[in-house]
């Protein structure tokens, strides 16, 4: 019932984001970039049709893979006594057999070992909006680089948000 009906929820969430043209523009920015099968090319919600087929038993699977002592950190912070916020942590825990359930082994996390291709070209969506919204990439630094404080200023400067150079010269003004 639970999964049914945050089924839902995301599905909603999908449709709010594909009516926001930002939204939209960063998805497909993000998948003309590192292509649809690579994690930072997929949308964060997932795509319609991943949600619609998406199982139960898939999402316990990832949750027992996933969610387990060894990949949780518990902090505490204030006036506490050590000893008992442990007591308290493996009571809690200790329910269904959290701590020492081993009938689930963790998922292998697939990696390519070639390096990325970044793709290019133009992703074109026309609608009837009365503002454009693009996104122009090109390759960066790391971010060991000190030339990344620059890059840095001449985003903000160029792109970053409505209080941009080029935002204001290009809406307010023009």
């Amino acid at each position: 019932e639970d999964v049914e009906a945050e089924r839902d929820v995301i599905l909603d969430e999908i449709a709010m984001h594909d009516d926001d043209p930002d939204d939209v523009v960063h998805n497909l920015f993000a998948e003309q970039a590192y292509g649809p099968q690579a994690p930072l090319g997929r949308p964060i919600a997932g795509t319609v049709q991943s949600i619609h087929t998406l199982t139960r038993a898939q999402v316990l699977r990832y949750y027992r893979s996933h969610y387990t002592p060894e990949n949780m950190v518990v902090a505490v912070a204030g006036n506490v006594d050590h000893a008992s916020v442990v007591r308290m942590v493996r009571k809690a825990f200790s329910r269904s057999n959290f701590l020492v359930d081993t009938s689930v082994r963790p998922l292998t996390v697939r990696r390519s070992a070639r390096a990325r291709r970044p793709s290019t070209g133009d992703v074109v969506v026309s609608r009837p909006l009365e503002q454009a919204n693009i996104v122009l990439g090109v390759n960066g630094l790391v971010r060991t680089d000190d030339r990344r404080y620059a890059l840095g200023v001449l985003n903000v400067a160029l792109g970053g948000g409505t209080s941009s150079r080029l935002f204001q010269e290009v809406r307010e003004h023009r």
